[in-house]
């Protein structure tokens, strides 16, 4: 999990990674985390997004 937050304009970014299948079995569970958060410190949230990450290991010939 990752936050940045501009204290400037009071606007922060929170990124969460999880993988599909936890993502799915816990959707109830982060919705109630999300909502605690937000009445916690006095937040609104303004957009939720899901993206897919492909990560590829790439495997370099050693150098002779």
């Amino acid at each position: 999990m990752s936050l940045m937050g501009d204290c400037q304009t009071g606007r922060s970014v929170l990124t969460a990674t999880y993988d599909r299948s936890s993502l799915e079995g816990f959707a109830e569970t982060v919705r109630g985390m999300r909502e605690r958060f937000t009445a916690e410190t006095d937040s609104e949230v303004m957009l939720i997004a899901a993206f897919e990450l492909a990560i590829h290991h790439l495997r370099v010939p050693e150098m002779a």
